[in-house]
């Protein structure tokens, strides 16, 4: 530890949890050694990475970015003060919880589109009623993807799925990528339908029902912070009201596909034109039959 952290002090040594942080006077690193573990990622100007210690772990966050150096510094001292009550053995689950939280906070305001809106509305209805039962919710959760896990909505035990939310009546629905379904190993698309509906109906699913439903229905700490925080990743600020009456719907049902051999789909292998990086492409929910799941 001591060998590790050169350059570190110790930040309190009445503090039950071993945090240090660096020498200077506005903290630019800080560093918990810890028994147990919390699955923590950075932000686009904080990095976080975990390095095995001899007694658990030690994980480690560092500034990127100077523009928010006092927002840094007050981030340290906030998680640190409020982990003074914290036993060695949830150090970690604590200060990433508190962490994320701060992630949310300092994240920007943009109100989602509507596409995006009943995107999400679309993970979140296959989540609580597919994924979870089969998955559970830590594996279905940390499977949700953002960019840096792949190009599909979620990758669980080297399954992958996608998720398209559709309007029912529509004869085709959008795939954004050559990369959403171009992939050699099984996947399956999930379609989720939806109708818009009145303020006044009493199945109504707004993003804001959608986001508390999921809430209520998780049952483990964990992965109500990790879906808050993948929620607040993709740009969405909870309870907005501006999402209480914008995109109402009522869901209609939900059927699942086989992605395999002879599914229509573009392949990167099989374009005959040369210099095509990326296409956007419809596909027929009819020509679908043959592939569903049962």
């Amino acid at each position: 530890m001591k060998e590790l952290l050169s350059g570190f002090k110790l930040y309190d040594h009445r503090h039950p949890l071993r945090w240090s942080v660096d020498n200077h006077d506005v903290i630019g690193k800080m560093a918990l050694q810890c028994k147990d573990d919390y699955p923590i990622s950075g932000t686009e100007f904080i990095d976080v990475h975990r390095v095995p210690d001899t007694n658990g772990m030690i994980i480690i966050f560092s500034l990127i970015d100077d523009d928010y150096a006092l927002h840094f510094d007050a981030l340290c001292h906030n998680i640190i003060e409020r982990t003074r009550q914290c036993s060695e053995q949830e150090g970690a689950k604590k200060a990433g919880a508190l962490f994320n939280r701060w992630k949310r906070m300092l994240r920007g305001r943009r109100s989602l589109e509507s596409e995006e809106i009943q995107g999400l509305i679309g993970e979140i209805l296959s989540m609580k009623l597919s994924l979870i039962p089969e998955y559970g919710e830590i594996l279905t959760i940390n499977g949700w993807t953002n960019s840096q896990y792949g190009d599909q909505d979620f990758i669980l035990e080297n399954r992958w799925f996608e998720i398209k939310t559709v309007k029912v009546g529509s004869k085709t629905f959008t795939v954004s990528s050559l990369d959403q379904l171009d992939r050699d190993d099984e996947g399956f698309l999930i379609l989720v339908y939806l109708r818009t509906a009145p303020e006044s109906s009493g199945k109504k699913i707004t993003l804001n029902t959608a986001y508390s439903d999921m809430i209520e229905f998780l049952v483990d700490d964990v992965a109500k912070e990790l879906f808050k925080d993948t929620m607040a990743g993709k740009g969405y600020k909870p309870n907005d009201p501006v999402y209480d009456t914008k995109d109402i719907f009522e869901m209609v049902g939900m059927k699942s596909y086989s992605v395999k051999e002879g599914f229509p789909r573009m392949r990167r292998t099989e374009l005959k034109i040369s210099g095509i990086s990326d296409a956007r492409y419809d596909i027929l929910i009819d020509s679908l039959n043959d592939f569903e799941v049962k």
